[in-house]
């Protein structure tokens, strides 16, 4: 009931896109944390693990840019 009442305020406030993108982030955010903290078969996330969570974020980042001389709301 709370995800689903926070995820319809959220996306009026910042569009379905950034919403699905940043649940997707953290996901893997909390993936990845359990995943040093309670390893799976004995093995940590591999750096390709690392890099591709990084580069999600780097995309919520990029959507959630204003584009320039846009005023904020």
């Amino acid at each position: 009931m709370v995800f689903i009442g926070s995820s319809a305020f959220l996306v009026r406030r910042i569009g379905v896109l950034l919403l699905s993108m940043a649940s997707v982030a953290g996901q893997l955010t909390g993936s990845i944390a359990l995943d040093f903290l309670v390893p799976s078969g004995g093995r940590s996330p591999s750096v390709l693990t690392i890099l591709s969570a990084l580069l999600t974020f780097g995309a919520v980042w990029i959507a959630s840019r204003r584009p320039r001389g846009t005023p904020a709301k």
